[in-house]
């Protein structure tokens, strides 16, 4: 079984109490965490659990990846949320960043499953799916709850990031931590 981390930067966020948790074919966390510094003690903490598989948002920068890298003891994937440039230039003329939507891809899955995180100042929906059908369904389900953006883990290379982006018509920016 694979352990998946998917990080979130809120400020504010304990990640003790700002997390989620589901099992499917992986065991998939969600966490928020307020800040790099917090975000570094965490991995630190998951890799004595054996995590292998770490995702973050897209406040965290390739610099941050290596610097993660470098504190586990060997094996993990470390990958950050990125945009498309049409993407991000849709991302910075976002006035709210407070409902942040997420999909994950767990093969172990039957039917979309929801989680949610509500931390100070940001709401997160977090949705896991077996492919990328499902995928789209849940980001068309998650814009009409009214999430501000979408990012998806690093199961979504370019191919799969675009017909999630093709999916909401535009109407929210996609990321991707595959891309």
């Amino acid at each position: 079984m694979a352990k998946f981390a998917f990080i979130i930067n809120v400020e504010g966020a304990d990640p003790a109490t700002h997390k989620a948790e589901l099992q499917g074919k992986n065991l998939n966390r969600i966490y928020c965490v307020d800040g790099k510094d917090a975000a570094e003690g965490l991995v630190k903490d998951l890799d004595k659990e054996v995590f292998r598989i770490f995702n973050f948002c897209g406040d965290f920068t390739a610099e941050d990846m290596e610097k993660y890298e470098a504190d586990v003891t060997g094996g993990a994937k470390f990958q950050n949320a990125r945009y498309a440039p049409e993407q991000k230039e849709k991302l910075e003329k976002l006035d709210s960043f407070a409902e942040y939507g997420v999909i994950i891809i767990d093969s172990g899955m039957v039917g979309i499953r929801k989680a949610e995180i509500s931390a100070p100042g940001c709401n997160v929906r977090v949705r896991f799916i077996r492919n990328v059908k499902e995928a789209g369904n849940a980001a068309m389900e998650l814009v009409d709850e009214g999430i501000d953006f979408i990012e998806l883990c690093s199961w979504f290379d370019g191919e799969k990031t675009g017909a999630i982006i093709k999916a909401v018509d535009g109407k929210v920016p996609v990321g991707s931590c595959g891309i």
